[in-house]
């Protein structure tokens, strides 16, 4: 979000995203408590803009204690989202390893098909770059049957593969 670059998604990236959120979360929290004793106007010009530091202060010192709750919340809600993705890329990356190794007769128009989604996905889910997908993925693309799927199907499919491919170079 805030790292001046596509990152693989991660710990870092989660624990950075939960730092943000809790913070904005914060504000809104405390800008929604402050709203219940504000004295308020329907000069919409004219709301509680000026307000007193003093409050503030106070304000801030009674609530600090809802950082802790809401950074944990957030946490653990990206957390999940994130072990969900991957634990799902793992599981496409498992099915199309079993099915190389125990079918005999399969139709490569269709494997490469599966592998070219299975790269589609890996960008999508931001989990390209991670250690253990590139390498699979650098394979995958170096294949020109998988190559000409991608570029079929995927939204901007020649783009996206040449922009993959200076990720996965770097």
């Amino acid at each position: 979000m805030f790292f001046g670059g596509r990152v693989p998604n991660g710990g870092t990236v989660i624990l950075w995203r939960s730092a943000q959120l809790t913070i904005l979360l914060y504000a809104v929290a405390l800008l929604l408590n402050t709203l219940t004793y504000a004295e308020w106007t329907w000069e919409l010009w004219k709301l509680p803009w000026q307000f007193d530091h003093r409050q503030l202060k106070t304000d801030v010192s009674k609530t600090v204690k809802w950082l802790g709750p809401i950074f944990a919340a957030v946490y653990v809600a990206l957390y999940a989202r994130f072990a969900s993705q991957w634990s799902y890329l793992a599981g496409v990356y498992n099915q199309i390893r079993q099915t190389l190794v125990t079918w005999n007769k399969f139709d490569n128009n269709h494997m490469n098909l599966w592998k070219a989604g299975f790269i589609e996905d890996a960008i999508d889910l931001h989990l390209d770059t991670k250690s253990m997908f590139s390498s699979y993925i650098s394979r995958l693309v170096e294949d020109s049957g998988v190559r000409v799927r991608f570029i079929a199907i995927a939204d901007n499919g020649a783009e996206r593969l040449a922009e993959l491919q200076r990720r996965l170079d770097k």
